[in-house]
């Protein structure tokens, strides 16, 4: 009985139409900063990866250029964003724009430390009925500390931890993050036009 179940809801689930998704990303945080491209190669792998398999992925290597002229902060060129995603012909869009990637540290007495931020504004649109599902900008953290010692009366920081691994630890927050955003808000069936 309970194999019956399962193999119902399997048909069911097969016969459920895959929705499209265009899944696009725009860094307005580094600036093409060298030694952060990794951080872009990171986002756009892990958003593909949300994605495939579970839904047609749409390309958006032609619609990105277009994207970044576009002031979306500030809630302009909405009906712009819409119009230029709409045209890849996806059922839903993915839209993350990197905005901050900072490192910053500080030395005291006896401590130092360094800090990562790293932000992303998340944007899931129904490109069939022309709403926003989520929108919101979602932040990875990391601070490490490290002990200062003394040698020979001089003061010397022991920085064990480089400022790659604590943005690494703080880009692995925001994704998990990101992730459950994206497979809470992001149906899984085609929209319904209303």
């Amino acid at each position: 009985m309970l194999l019956e179940l399962s193999g119902a809801a399997t048909a069911r689930a097969e016969e459920r139409a895959k929705a499209s998704v265009v899944v696009a990303f725009v860094d307005r945080a580094t600036k093409g900063e060298e030694g952060k491209a990794w951080i872009n190669e990171r986002i756009r792998s892990f958003l593909d990866g949300k994605v495939a398999g579970i839904y047609d992925l749409v390309p958006a290597d032609t619609f990105e250029p277009q994207l970044k002229s576009l002031n979306l902060e500030k809630g302009a060129d909405e009906k712009k964003l819409f119009a230029i995603l709409g045209g890849s012909g996806a059922d839903y869009a993915l839209l993350a724009e990197l905005v901050s990637a900072k490192e910053s540290g500080s030395m005291g007495l006896f401590r130092s430390s360094k800090n990562a931020n790293i932000a992303l504004d998340i944007k899931i649109l129904d490109l069939v009925n022309g709403g926003f599902l989520k929108q919101g900008r979602f932040s990875g953290k990391s601070v490490d500390d490290n002990a200062v010692i003394s040698i020979e009366d001089r003061l010397v920081a022991v920085f064990v931890i480089n400022s790659r691994e604590i943005s690494e630890k703080a880009l692995d927050k925001l994704l998990f993050q990101t992730g459950e955003i994206i497979s809470v808000n992001l149906p899984l069936g085609r929209p319904v036009k209303r």
